[in-house]
């Protein structure tokens, strides 16, 4: 990918020179940086993304030659890595205008990639991407529709329906960048996100329901996933802090500052604040720990009230 951009290039030389300053101090130049001092993988394809997305220096043939490694890439079956890796990347490095100009010359591959990236339910992605009728997703928001009509009632009869965020995250397929939940799922889960959106609107809590993983506003979001982990209804917060050059500056450094720290606990705050709001109200809710000593957690919502107030 570096050698198809003379951008990224120089760019990633300058991020791997100035980590290595700071975190390998006095190592000879010729000397290869110990793996627990070099620079993460996940950051540097995080900063790259962002550097393809916002340099405007970056000419479309440029940026074409980089897609086309990517799609190349992609279709490297040996490497299971390559789905996860690349849609980090392309998170990062792609908004839906940029997309569209560049749509026409992108690989099969890269675009299936970027359809799922960017298809959220009902309203599916724009028009103008279109994919290989071979690659396009299992389920459409017509089907969903469908279902829905229907009271979900699909599979065989007293099959029990596949609803369960936590059974469906069983189901993905780790060489894929998506696994679609079952349809029955994606209507239930739609059901549940209007419940909490009615409920949070009803006490005074402005609230956005989100299926897209891009330019999110600051606020709170009523997360729908229903293509990757975590499946699923959840809340998320996004704070105005985390859009300033300096946050983000010291989060890709790794630096801990007071200003960073005062965001992570005021996310922890307000997230658990509306958690106990829809608790209160019946909802069946859940903290979801990820990682340990309560680093990373997911703010969950799974159910419905079985009884609500009126």
């Amino acid at each position: 990918m570096l050698a198809a951009s003379e951008h990224l290039a120089a760019f990633d030389a300058e991020q791997m020179r100035s980590w290595r300053e700071r975190y390998a101090p006095g190592l000879p130049v010729d000397e290869e940086v110990p793996d627990e001092d070099d620079l993460p993988r996940g950051i540097r394809i995080f900063q790259l993304g962002r550097e393809f997305r916002y340099n405007s220096d970056i000419a479309a043939t440029e940026r074409i030659r980089v897609l086309a490694v990517l799609d190349n890439v992609l279709g490297d079956t040996a490497d299971p890595e390559r789905h996860s890796v690349i849609a980090m990347f392309l998170r990062m490095a792609l908004d839906l205008e940029m997309l569209q100009e560049l749509w026409p010359s992108l690989g099969p591959r890269v675009r299936r990639v970027c359809f799922l990236l960017f298809s959220s339910w009902p309203a599916g992605a724009p028009g103008w991407m279109t994919v290989d009728a071979d690659q396009l997703p299992p389920w459409n928001p017509a089907l969903v529709a469908r279902i829905r009509r229907d009271g979900r009632d699909a599979g065989a009869p007293g099959e029990p329906l596949v609803t369960d965020p936590f059974a469906v995250e069983q189901l993905a397929d780790p060489e894929e960048v998506v696994t679609w939940a079952p349809p029955e799922a994606i209507a239930a889960w739609s059901d549940l996100a209007g419940k909490v959106h009615a409920e949070l609107t009803r006490v005074g809590i402005s609230a956005t329901i989100d299926t897209r993983l891009f330019d999110r506003t600051a606020g709170l979001h009523i997360g729908l996933s229903i293509a990757q982990p975590p499946y699923g209804v959840t809340l998320e917060w996004r704070s105005p802090l985390q859009n300033s050059k300096k946050y983000n500056d010291d989060l890709l450094a790794q630096n801990r500052t007071e200003l960073m720290a005062y965001s992570i606990e005021t996310h922890a705050i307000l997230l658990r604040a509306a958690l106990d709001v829809l608790a209160a109200a019946g909802f069946h809710t859940m903290v979801y720990y990820y990682f340990p000593h309560d680093r990373g957690c997911e703010y969950r919502v799974l159910a419905p009230p079985e009884n609500p107030i009126t």
